[in-house]
């Protein structure tokens, strides 16, 4: 997992890249990856509410991490 935040006008850019993930992964972490950076824009400008896209399982037990939407080989 890489992160790089570069100055972009007045604000930031940020550039995440998830490699070397096995084939078999990558749709589910495509899927993660979506999902959580979506909450992420949300909570940038409010609270984004209860996760709606969660198993019961996953609210008792927190988070699960970041997954790749852009997974590279």
């Amino acid at each position: 997992m890489e992160v790089r935040i570069t100055a972009e006008g007045t604000g930031s850019r940020v550039d995440l890249e998830h490699r070397d993930l096995p084939s078999a992964e990558q749709p589910g972490h495509a899927t993660g990856w979506t999902h959580y950076l979506a909450r992420l824009r949300a909570a940038a400008v409010g609270d984004p509410g209860p996760d709606l896209g969660m198993d019961e399982a996953v609210h008792r037990t927190g988070p699960r991490p970041l997954l790749a939407a852009h997974p590279r080989g």
